[in-house]
C-alpha cells in the first residue's frame, strides 16, 4: 500500500528504534461500534488519545504505520476506530522499556480524561485501557509534567492543516518537551 506525501513525510521522520507512542485522533460524531472481542461500544464525539508500544520489528515506525492505514482485517481494537477518527497528532518517546501503562495512567489522570472502552488496547489487564477520552485536546506539556523527569524525553508530530478525504496537509515537527 503506497502512502499519500504527507504520510510518507511523516514515517520517514520517525525512529526505527523501539518506544512508547500515544496516537491523538478527532471522532466528529459519536458513533457506536462492534470493537472485536470488547463487543459494541459508544464512543462520544471528541478527541481521543491511544497509547502504545513499539518494542517490535521496525519500532515506531512500523507501528505508527500500521496505525496511520485504515486496516482492511482489524488486528488490534484501534483498528475497529480508525475509520471514523482522523488521526492529527502523535506524541512518542525513543526508549526500550515497556512504558505504556505508565503513559496510560498519566494521560488518565489529566483534566477530563474519561475511559469509554474498558480493556481497550490492553485486553490483557483487567480494568486497564489505553484509550482515552477528551471533550477538549490536552496538552503535551501537561502530559510531559505528570510523566516526570525521569521518563525519556517526549516528542510530538501534528498536523496544521488536515485534508482527511486526501491525507494531505502541513506536517509540523514540535521537537522535544
Amino acid at each position: 500500500m503506497s502512502f499519500s506525501p504527507l504520510l510518507q513525510s511523516i514515517l520517514t521522520g520517525l525512529p526505527r528504534e523501539p518506544g512508547t507512542y500515544a496516537l491523538l485522533l478527532r471522532l466528529p460524531a459519536a458513533r457506536e461500534l462492534e470493537i472485536g472481542a470488547l463487543g459494541r461500544h459508544t464512543l462520544s464525539a471528541g478527541t481521543y488519545i491511544y497509547v502504545g508500544s513499539a518494542l517490535g520489528a521496525g519500532g515506531l515506525r512500523s507501528r505508527i504505520a500500521h496505525h496511520a492505514r485504515i486496516a482492511r482485517r482489524p488486528r488490534w481494537h484501534l483498528d475497529y476506530v480508525r475509520p471514523h477518527a482522523d488521526l492529527y497528532a502523535l506524541w512518542f518517546s525513543v526508549h526500550a522499556s515497556r512504558l505504556e501503562d505508565d503513559w496510560a495512567r498519566t494521560i488518565l489522570a489529566l483534566d477530563g480524561a474519561t475511559v469509554q472502552v474498558p480493556g481497550f488496547g490492553a485486553s490483557d489487564r483487567p480494568g486497564v485501557s489505553h484509550l482515552f477520552h477528551f471533550t477538549t485536546t490536552p496538552i503535551l506539556v501537561r502530559f510531559t509534567e505528570r510523566l516526570g523527569p525521569a521518563h525519556p524525553p517526549v516528542r510530538c508530530l501534528r498536523w496544521v492543516s488536515y485534508d482527511p478525504d486526501s491525507m494531505t496537509g502541513i506536517l509540523q515537527p514540535m521537537g522535544h518537551v
